[in-house]
């Protein structure tokens, strides 16, 4: 169709608030910082050793072993000793599933080992815990916590905490800590586990009435895990409400504790470090406030997404990447949703199918800001890459113009008054969620070779990303109908009423049944073997991990205050040692 056609509409009136980020001076926060930085790393090496010492006289017992790895990841220092704790689940796994001694356990070569594993997942054996008498809060740990790392642990040890008419036993129901592992282990439930669906609504029914009884340090880790389970939270987030929680109990490890406190104090100095240099590309380089008045500035809130996909130190110039691009894509979803008139929003889609500086000339002068900075993120990012610079630019471009086609189908439904059906929403929607573009860049700035096979594999939308690709529009589109906010664009809800003909109360519930169930196939996909090495994996089910914290209560990418605590305790306060 002609784009004359179409009704002319009005250009959508935009309010947006300045940042609340301007407030905070970074380049003054971080003045300073290299002495605290050196006087930290010399302190973590210091105490790394003795940490390690202690993990590796806990392997003596699997539950020991176990209860110290998951502190260890509940504190955010688990990333130090990555080798130790594969090596150690690795053993606890095997000594449980593979008929062979202890002597020739330790003497196996780890190609050996690695073949046995993999005969041991496909074959979907799983480790007989409900042989030994643990009560119940030592059984969903193991569970959770080997389930977390990739093992494929059976559901059925739960059953001997159920009576003989197939409810969990009564004396359960006062068992807070027990009920706590419990409802944690439950949220890595795979598609036709009913005991740990049943475990899910028997432990929060009864957590829920506990809670008063608490006491406030407990009852706020209890809310908190109500709220946003730890397998589905930003382990940044929780890290940081961890070591708090972990003071206050009645015996912490104060070696533990001060090896968390410190390590959490280094990395956010060099966190803070790569904020300000974010904030100098925004003013300097893309001219967020001067040049794109009608978008959001969410520098923040961009590095808030790249901080809690990948927070080791190693990772800095990947941080950078992906909180650019998100910058990048929220310019265009501003452009697409809020400000662009059809007509434009046709031209500049057409411009960057065709990727040429005389494609420019056809753009209003905003748009020919936007395609600009398109065009040079994408080219320094390549030119960042050094040897694959053409390969990586390319892929890039590709999928650049495969989110602006999908952007402007959107922009076609609504100007045309169309509401397409959940199916087709979807196909569209997963494109504009814009993840397959973020997390590409991710890849790539991780170190992913554009050319290789684990690019092949994202490309290839596995399972894995495409469950995150759905569960993250879904539950953006959800903030958007609590709030009854963007009325101009279509969403889930909607179109879920066109698809199934039901009301708006069931099609929300609907949606809420469809993020549940993508994450369980999150949690299928992430059993090993893997088809990539494990970081990709988990940069994915990280970057989801994020979208859940963001959208909990509302968007909070949108709505600044909602997060402006949660950032500002990573990134601005430390912790007192």
């Amino acid at each position: 169709m002609a784009v004359n056609a179409y009704p002319e509409l009005p250009r959508m009136e935009f309010k947006l608030r300045p940042s609340i980020w301007d407030q905070y001076d970074f380049a003054s926060i971080t003045k300073d910082h290299d002495l605290d930085l050196k006087s930290y790393n010399g302190e973590i090496d210091a105490l790394k050793g003795e940490v390690k010492d202690m993990l590796i006289a806990s392997a003596r017992d699997p539950v020991e072993n176990i209860v110290l790895i998951d502190l260890l990841c509940r504190l955010g220092v688990s990333y130090h000793f990555e080798n130790e704790i594969e090596d150690q689940l690795n053993q606890i796994f095997t000594a449980q599933t593979i008929p062979f001694d202890d002597h020739q356990h330790h003497y196996l070569f780890k190609n050996e080992l690695e073949e046995q594993l993999n005969r041991v997942f496909i074959a979907h054996q799983s480790i007989p815990f409900d042989d030994h008498q643990y009560d119940l809060y030592t059984t969903a740990l193991l569970f959770r916590v080997l389930r977390q790392h990739g093992y494929r642990v059976s559901c059925d040890l739960f059953n001997k905490f159920k009576d003989d008419h197939g409810n969990f036993k009564e004396y359960l129901k006062s068992d807070v800590k027990g009920l706590l592992s419990l409802y944690e282990a439950s949220h890595l439930s795979l598609h036709g586990e009913v005991i740990l669906d049943e475990a899910l609504t028997f432990t929060r029914t009864h957590l829920t009435f506990l809670i008063p009884q608490l006491s406030h340090s407990l009852a706020e880790h209890v809310s908190d895990a109500l709220t946003l389970p730890y397998h589905k939270a930003t382990p940044r987030v929780k890290a940081r409400k961890y070591i708090s929680f972990y003071e206050n109990q009645e015996s912490p490890n104060e070696l533990l504790l001060k090896f968390a406190k410190i390590d959490f104090n280094r990395l956010q100095i060099l966190h803070q470090k790569e904020i300000v240099q974010l904030l100098r590309w925004g003013k300097d380089t893309v001219k967020i406030k001067t040049k794109f008045p009608y978008a959001r500035d969410r520098l923040l809130e961009c590095y808030f997404f790249a901080v809690g996909t990948l927070f080791d130190p190693g990772y800095g110039r990947s941080r950078l990447f992906l909180a650019k691009i998100i910058q990048i894509v929220t310019l265009h979803d501003d452009t697409y949703e809020v400000y662009g008139k059809f007509e434009e929003l046709q031209s500049y889609a057409e411009a960057v199918l065709r990727w040429d500086d005389a494609a420019i000339d056809t753009l209003p002068n905003y748009m020919k800001f936007l395609y600009r900075s398109l065009k040079e993120y994408c080219e320094d990012f390549a030119n960042e890459l050094e040897e694959d610079r053409s390969q990586a630019l390319e892929i890039l471009k590709k999928a650049w113009q495969m989110l602006l086609k999908a952007y402007f189908t959107e922009a076609k439904w609504f100007q045309e008054g169309y509401m397409p059906p959940y199916d087709e929403y979807m196909k569209i929607a997963k494109v504009t969620g814009s993840l397959h573009m973020i997390m590409l860049g991710c890849f790539l700035g991780m170190g992913a070779p554009a050319k290789s096979s684990i690019i092949e594999w994202f490309i290839s939308i596995p399972k894995l990303l495409e469950a995150v690709l759905i569960n993250t529009r879904l539950i953006n589109d959800l903030t958007h109908e609590v709030e009854h906010e963007d009325e101009h664009v279509i969403s889930c809800v909607e179109s879920c009423m066109e698809e199934y003909g039901i009301s708006r109360e069931e099609a929300v519930e609907e949606v809420f049944k469809k993020s549940a169930n993508s994450w369980k196939d999150i949690n299928e996909e992430w059993m090993r073997p893997l088809g990539v090495p494990r970081k990709f994996s988990l940069a994915i089910v990280n970057f989801n991990r994020v979208s859940e914290e963001i959208y909990k209560h509302d968007d909070g990418y949108t709505n600044q205050l909602s997060l402006e605590d949660t950032i500002a305790s990573l990134v601005v306060h430390k912790i007192p040692l």
